[in-house]
């Protein structure tokens, strides 16, 4: 077991049968689906913001703790001029399919919802609401 070759993980497998947790070949090692899903999710936001000329980054492992925002944060979307907007916190929620009435009927810009005695809450399209946060349409 004195092998100069091998290294530990190596030696380690060798000895006690457990798969090598870095090996990207060994499906134990990889996310979830619906992780690499949502982390498809994270970075697509990404692009759209910065499709639309703003700063935006993705918080490490899904943690907006990374970025120096609450656990929550998915991404955060800063616009073209820091006077303008501060930042956005955006937490990003994919499904295979949501609530027929929360998407915008034909003719329409947004939903508003809101349940008893809450805030209102409005659904809209990402890239007309980054045309509104930063006053620009193109």
């Amino acid at each position: 077991m004195n092998d100069p070759d091998m290294d530990g993980r190596e030696a380690a497998r060798k000895l006690y049968g457990a798969p090598d947790s870095t090996d990207q070949n060994n499906p134990d090692s990889m996310p979830h689906p619906s992780k690499r899903k949502a982390n498809r999710h994270e970075r697509e936001i990404v692009k759209i913001a910065e499709a639309k000329g703003m700063e935006a980054e993705r918080a490490y492992a899904s943690n907006g703790e990374s970025l120096g925002e609450v656990e929550a944060c998915d991404c955060l979307v800063r616009g073209r001029d820091s006077d303008v907007m501060d930042a956005l916190r955006i937490q990003a929620k994919r499904r295979k399919s949501i609530a027929s009435y929360l998407e915008p009927p034909e003719g329409t810009d947004c939903v508003v919802v809101r349940e008893d005695r809450a805030d209102n809450l409005v659904v809209l399209d990402l890239e007309d609401f980054l045309d509104l946060v930063t006053d620009t349409e193109e």
